[in-house]
């Protein structure tokens, strides 16, 4: 059964939303009367603008146009605004000269009311996503985009952290919901895009999160540009029998090494921090931080062996989505954990997670 024929009062939360969108969340500010305008706001009420007869008989009210019995949409939206700051006893709306649009500071109460009523239900992102993602050639397009792009990340088999993290953006800020309301299209070289921009946020922000530089060798802008004679700043290795070192495992009769962090910005004072130390010490600092304290370690130290986010959440019985949250909230918490124990390890630079 297709969708009931909506009234015009179905179109005052849509007219509030879209407002909010083109003004930026902002009252007093008119926005020009037009055919956009009221194709967004068609959209905002989940409906095709440019495809209206699809839901039901253009001559029972299923189209854009129509000023008699029975009204388009158009004229539907045109009294649901006037509805909105002539029949309220505090007006939401005001119409500005040549049927201009704006928000009150009552109206803009209501959209943020709005906001708080959509929290924790799908936004328009996160549908349009879902239905995108169910192609499944869309995710190895977009590892073979990032993956050119981060050769690194590539070879330390990050990028599908990276495309997780973009999503969850993506997601968490509603960022589609613009370009869908205007109807503009969003094709899959443009989330590429857009998921590179985000992987080079994540590579930014490694250089200063104490495991990936310490694992991944991540490190800020500055140190690379310091280092480029000497890229690996480390000050001694050490080749441990311990089977559960990583590094250095990939190689055939090689058991694993261990590479001593080193404050590269120390100046002559070279101080030299064991990682298996400071990992302990930052280990016992989370647990202590929350009770999910362990599960947080846990989840590091999956990523430290090399487990994808996709094997996380298998080991953690959750969604992949779930799974890069728990990844993040882990190296918040350990970042966090760190920044206590500088003082007393007396290192100069943030910590590399």
């Amino acid at each position: 059964m297709g969708k009931p024929l909506p009234g015009y009062r179905a179109f005052h939360d849509p007219i509030i939303e879209v407002l909010g969108l083109i003004t930026k969340n902002r009252d007093g500010i008119y926005v020009p009367f037009s055919p956009n305008l009221i194709k967004m706001v068609i959209r905002a009420a989940g409906f095709d603008p440019d495809n209206l007869g699809r839901y039901g008989n253009p001559a029972l009210g299923w189209c854009y146009g129509g000023l008699t019995k029975p009204a388009g949409f158009r004229r539907k939206i045109v009294l649901a605004y006037q509805d909105l700051h002539t029949r309220v006893k505090v007006p939401l709306t005001v119409k500005g000269a040549h049927m201009q649009w704006a928000l009150t500071p009552a109206g803009l109460e209501r959209l943020q009311q709005l906001r708080a009523e959509a929290k924790g239900r799908p936004n328009r992102t996160s549908q349009f996503l879902d239905q995108k993602l169910r192609d499944k050639t869309v995710m190895p397009y977009f590892r073979s985009v990032i993956g050119k792009s981060m050769p690194v990340s590539a070879s330390s088999a990050m990028i599908d952290d990276h495309i997780q993290n973009g999503l969850l953006r993506f997601i968490t800020r509603d960022a589609f919901c613009g370009r869908i309301l205007m109807g503009y299209p969003i094709m899959n070289h443009h989330i590429a895009q857009w998921l590179s921009r985000s992987a080079y946020t994540d590579a930014r922000n490694d250089g200063t999160e104490p495991v990936a530089r310490e694992f991944y060798g991540a490190r800020t802008e500055s140190e690379r540009t310091k280092t480029t004679a000497s890229p690996t700043p480390v000050a001694s290795v050490q080749v441990l029998p311990d089977q559960r070192v990583v590094w250095g495992k990939e190689e055939e009769g090689v058991a694993g090494v261990w590479v001593d962090i080193v404050d590269t910005d120390a100046g002559e004072t070279e101080d030299t921090l064991a990682f298996a130390t400071i990992w302990q010490r930052v280990g016992d600092k989370i647990k202590a931080k929350t009770v999910s304290g362990e599960r947080y370690v846990n989840i590091l130290e999956m990523r430290l062996q090399g487990l994808s986010v996709q094997e996380i959440a298998g080991e953690l019985s959750v969604s992949k989505h779930r799974a890069a949250t728990l990844i993040a909230e882990a190296r918040k918490i350990a970042q966090d954990a760190w920044r206590e124990l500088q003082g007393s390890l007396g290192v100069l630079s943030p910590l590399p997670c």
